[in-house]
């Protein structure tokens, strides 16, 4: 029998901790618990960007822990698989790429944006440039995503390659402990406590948003 390796290999493990004779620690885990590390390994990974590649395999490898791990607990479930994840990022990659896998043309890599954002409207119902961007995030990262956004579509004056990003990371840093002091109205999905997210959460953050973009935006005017 051949060894398995790689993703099947990690799949496997998984599989393994949270099985009847697996990790008490893992088996008790739920889908929402695994939030801050989602999040904690996210950052991780950005940091270790700068740091080299040994450090950024390790933290790959801990941000994709994450996504098997979740996707155990949904199969056990019976709502999704890991392959299934695969597949539906396939299909969207695809989807999103005609000028490669079709037939449109394009000139450049601005061209390629535009014509992103414009299958997202037209064949993935979302309707407003704002409606990609979670609510889960700090306060200050929709103005992030909110001026990228609008650069990209409107091509107006871009963002300092510097000192935005870095007054962005002290903001992000200085909210991400208040992640999740907003309130909402929990509501169970397929038993696994997942929560619908009403508009109040939104509605707090967008309304300390404005500032953080004045912040982040400073070097621009």
């Amino acid at each position: 029998m051949t060894e398995q390796r790689g993703i099947e290999r990690l799949k496997a493990i998984m599989a393994t901790l949270r099985g009847e004779c697996g990790c008490p620690w893992d088996r008790k885990q739920t889908i929402p618990s695994l939030k801050p590390y989602v999040i904690e390994e996210a950052y991780e990974v950005v940091e270790a960007m700068d740091e080299g590649p040994d450090e950024l395999q390790d933290e790959l490898g801990d941000l994709l822990l994450q996504v098997v791990f979740i996707a155990q607990m949904a199969q056990e479930e019976g709502l999704f698989d890991f392959d299934s994840v695969a597949e539906r990022i396939s299909d969207k990659l695809v989807r999103r790429h005609p000028h490669v896998f079709g037939t449109t043309q394009v000139k450049d890599a601005d061209e390629v944006v535009q014509n992103w954002n414009q299958i997202k409207k037209d064949k993935e119902a979302k309707k407003y440039l704002m409606d990609g961007i979670p609510t889960a995030m700090p306060a200050t990262a929709p103005s992030i995503c909110a001026n990228w956004l609008t650069s990209t579509v409107c091509s107006t004056k871009p963002m300092c390659s510097s000192a935005p990003v870095s007054t962005a990371m002290l903001c992000i840093n200085w909210m991400k402990p208040k992640i999740w002091v907003f309130p909402t109205r929990a509501s169970n999905s397929a038993g696994l406590g997942l929560k619908r997210k009403t508009g109040s959460r939104l509605r707090i953050k967008f309304f300390f948003s404005p500032f953080f973009s004045f912040l982040i935006n400073c070097p621009r005017l």
